[in-house]
């Protein structure tokens, strides 16, 4: 898991230097008053979400983790807690989903970490690492417009 301002994607964007630039290329021409929707970057190997909601109380989320995709969280208006935990520790709650990419296990807030993201910041998520995101604040629920940015694993690691 990585936490940091998206102007400093560079220190992390190793590899396949060109899909990260097109990742933050295409982050950086995004704000508050974006789209909502699906946007292809690079076809089924890097696309990305425009979403607003509403963010949920603690006690609504859970964890998950993808297989073949890493996820960049990148908030436009709003803030939300993100939390991340080590899946060993945890109860399973739905095995793999191949549809949406990933596996829900049950939070347990004494096995989690967390942070508030907040617009100029990103969070990346490897596959396999535990992250729960959408949770509130503060003591009620606030809106919240953010970009979900999906990479494939295979332009980094090569085909499972």
């Amino acid at each position: 898991m990585i936490f940091d301002y998206v102007e400093n994607y560079t220190r992390y964007a190793k590899g396949n230097t060109a899909v990260w630039e097109k990742v933050f290329d295409f982050i950086a021409g995004l704000n508050e008053n974006s789209a909502a929707g699906k946007f292809d970057i690079i076809g089924d190997d890097v696309f990305a979400f425009v979403q607003h909601y509403e963010t949920l109380p603690v006690e609504a989320g859970k964890i998950e983790a993808h297989d073949q995709y890493l996820d960049i969280h990148v908030p436009l208006s709003g803030s939300e807690r993100v939390y991340f935990s080590a899946l060993e520790a945890l109860v399973l709650l739905e095995d793999f989903r191949p549809a949406s990419d990933d596996l829900l296990f049950a939070f347990d807030a004494a096995k989690a970490s967390s942070f508030e993201l907040t617009p100029r910041h990103f969070a990346l998520f490897l596959p396999g690492e535990g992250h729960m995101t959408r949770i509130q604040t503060g003591p009620a629920p606030a809106a919240i417009k953010k970009a979900v940015i999906k990479i494939s694993g295979n332009l980094f690691y090569g085909p499972k």
